[in-house]
C-alpha cells in the first residue's frame, strides 16, 4: 500500500483514541458497511484503503471538525488537534462545574438567610476554612497572565516560553493564592 495508505492508518488509530477496534467497526456497521475489526486493523497497518465515503462516516463517528480532512494530515497535526479538542471538552466541563457552583453557592445563600447572625458568623468560619479562596479568583489568577492577549499563550506554549508544566504550576499557584504577576 501507499505511504498514504500507511499514514491514514495511523491517524485512525489516534483519532479512535480509547475506542477499540471492534467498537469501531459495530459503529461503521450501523452505518450501513461491512466492517469488522480486521477490516479496522487492516486499514490502521496501511494494507487496506480507507474510501472517501468511510473516511465521511469515520470523521463523523469519531466527531472529527468537517472540512478538515484529519485522516490526511501528518501524525504531530492530529495529535495537535485531538489536543485542542481536549482542551475545548475542559472548557465545557469546566463551565458546567462554575454553573453548579455558583448554583451551590446561590442555594447556601438561600439557606443562610434563615440562620442567626451567631450562626452565620461560624459558618462563614467554616466556609472559608473548608472553601478558602473563592473558585472564580483561582480561575481569574490562573488566567491573568494572559488576559490582555488570548493569542499570548498559544505563542508562549509553542515558543517553548512557557511549557505545559510551567501553566500547571501557574495554575496550582494561583489555587493556593501563590502566583504573583510577573
Amino acid at each position: 500500500m501507499s505511504a498514504t495508505d500507511e499514514q491514514i492508518g495511523r491517524n485512525l488509530l489516534r483519532l479512535r483514541g480509547e475506542l477499540s477496534q471492534k467498537e469501531l467497526a459495530a459503529m461503521m456497521q450501523k452505518r450501513g458497511w461491512k466492517w469488522s475489526q480486521a477490516t479496522v486493523w487492516a486499514i490502521e497497518k496501511g494494507e487496506r484503503p480507507l474510501r472517501l465515503a468511510e473516511a465521511a462516516d469515520l470523521e463523523d463517528l469519531l466527531n472529527l471538525f468537517p472540512n478538515s480532512s484529519p485522516l490526511l494530515e501528518s501524525p504531530k497535526r492530529v495529535t495537535v488537534g485531538n489536543e485542542i479538542r481536549g482542551l475545548a471538552d475542559a472548557r465545557e466541563e469546566l463551565e458546567a462545574a462554575i454553573a453548579a457552583y455558583d448554583m451551590a453557592r446561590y442555594d447556601l445563600a438561600i439557606k443562610a438567610d434563615a440562620l442567626t447572625e451567631v450562626d452565620k458568623r461560624a459558618h462563614r468560619d467554616q466556609v472559608v476554612e473548608e472553601i478558602g479562596v473563592p473558585a472564580s479568583r483561582v480561575v481569574a489568577d490562573a488566567h491573568a497572565k494572559w488576559a490582555d492577549d488570548p493569542d499570548q499563550i498559544w505563542h508562549e506554549m509553542v515558543s517553548g516560553k512557557t511549557t505545559a508544566h510551567t501553566f500547571r504550576r501557574i495554575v496550582q499557584e494561583s489555587a493556593r493564592g501563590e502566583h504573583q504577576e510577573a
